[in-house]
This record gives structure tokens, sequence and C-alpha cells, in this order.
């Protein structure tokens, strides 16, 4: 997978959860963290960090995520920016990924 296609699986999981097809969401869900590990054992994390400012919330919301242990002032900015939008985007960045995901590292608990 290169990053072209990590926007594209963004993009599908954010309409796959958006249009309630789970099915989908866990598939693209299950080739992101895979993405992750990859790059994460590549030592090319940081190739994310231009998808920080991506017009597709989606893309934002996972590039943060997966950058938080290497880029934390960046991503959790990110990811508090997200909490603001309205609809799922919003509460997804808020409740499950921002608030939740931001307090188990600041406590040292989070480990991808």
């Amino acid at each position: 997978m290169d990053n072209y296609e990590f926007v594209e699986l963004c993009i599908k999981k954010g309409n796959a959860d958006e249009s309630g097809q789970y099915k989908i969401g866990n598939k693209c869900y299950s080739l992101l963290i895979s993405y992750y590990y990859e790059l994460k054992a590549n030592g090319e994390l940081n190739s994310l960090m231009p998808l920080l400012k991506h017009e597709e919330c989606y893309v934002r919301l996972w590039s943060a995520y997966f950058l938080l242990n290497t880029n934390k002032n960046e991503a959790e900015k990110t990811l508090k920016d997200l909490c603001q939008l309205k609809g799922l985007i919003g509460i997804t960045a808020e409740m499950t990924t921002a608030e939740m995901t931001l307090s188990e590292w600041k406590k040292g608990k989070l480990t991808l």
C-alpha cells in the first residue's frame, strides 16, 4: 500500500461508517492498521505528516491517530480540530479517537 491507497481507504471507511456499512468499514479498518504497522516497521510514519492537512476529514483523522506517538503536537491539534466538526466525523473524533485516544496516550497506555 502507498499513501494514495491510504487516502482512498480512509475515505472509503468514512463513507462506509456514515452509511452503516460496518462490514466494509471493519475491512477498511483492518487494512488501515496493517498499513500503520508497515509504515512503523519501515520507519516511514512521518510520510503521513502532509495528510494532516488533507481536505478529507477522515484522512486527517487516521493520519493524526497514526502520528500520535511520533508527532504528538500536530496530531493532537488535528484531532482536537476534528472534534469541532458536525456529524459522524466530529462524533468519531471526539468519542472514539480524540478524547479517548489522547487520554490513553497521555497516560502512557496507548501502544500500536
